[in-house]
């Protein structure tokens, strides 16, 4: 069944700039254009020559949103229900500020104010939010952000090593034998002391090891 690109980009987890690029350097088998608009068939799978065969993209994705399984590629975050709000939420939000007045858009080169500390900068990205200085700051913690929140997810699947020893509250340690809490680390000493006992009883073993093979 032949359907129009943005059905088959909701429909396989694609943008649809893609999709329509795609298109038009006959990337797809059965795209046609009917009139002004191009139709491909819906059954006809997504590939990426950078990244393999479709069966390495394509697979079963949890909806960041609802929870529900669908099948989308790498960047398909949503399933096409949620996806489909959030276009039309997006929309209503365009809309109101438009009625309102406001500015629905940043030309490059204009003047943004960072949300961090207020400085002044030149856009250079429509999405671009945060100044210079205050930009690497800010995607790091965005990035903790997700990986703390990735973790709490799959923190009983992924990694059950670590997660096992971080469950651990006190340990023993292997110089002097006394107790001491437990960081979620590798150390097993109790003290700056006994790591340095330690490594001084590495270094021997080391030592004695290389006198031998001579």
């Amino acid at each position: 069944m032949l359907i129009s690109l943005m059905e088959y980009a909701a429909l396989h987890g694609r943008s649809a700039r893609s999709v329509r690029q795609k298109a038009k350097t006959r990337g797809f088998r059965t795209a046609r254009k009917i009139g002004h608009n191009w139709m491909v068939d819906a059954d006809e799978p997504y590939s990426n020559n950078r990244h393999g065969s479709p069966d390495n993209i394509m697979r079963t994705r949890v909806c960041r949103q609802c929870g529900k399984e669908f099948q989308g590629g790498p960047r398909a975050w949503y399933c096409p229900e949620c996806r489909e709000n959030r276009r039309r939420e997006c929309d209503r939000k365009w809309k109101q500020k438009k009625r309102a007045g406001m500015p629905t858009s940043r030309p490059l080169g204009s003047i943004g104010r960072c949300e961090i500390c207020g400085a002044e900068y030149i856009v250079t990205s429509a999405r671009q939010r945060y100044c210079p200085n205050c930009a690497k700051s800010a995607v790091a913690a965005v990035d903790r952000k997700q990986a703390m929140e990735h973790y709490e997810a799959a923190k009983e699947t992924e990694n059950p090593r670590r997660n096992e020893r971080r469950r651990v509250k006190t340990k023993t340690c292997v110089i002097c034998g006394k107790l001491f809490p437990a960081d979620g680390t590798a150390r097993n000493t109790c003290s700056s002391e006994c790591a340095k006992k330690q490594r001084k009883e590495w270094q021997r073993k080391k030592n004695t090891k290389r006198r031998k093979q001579k």
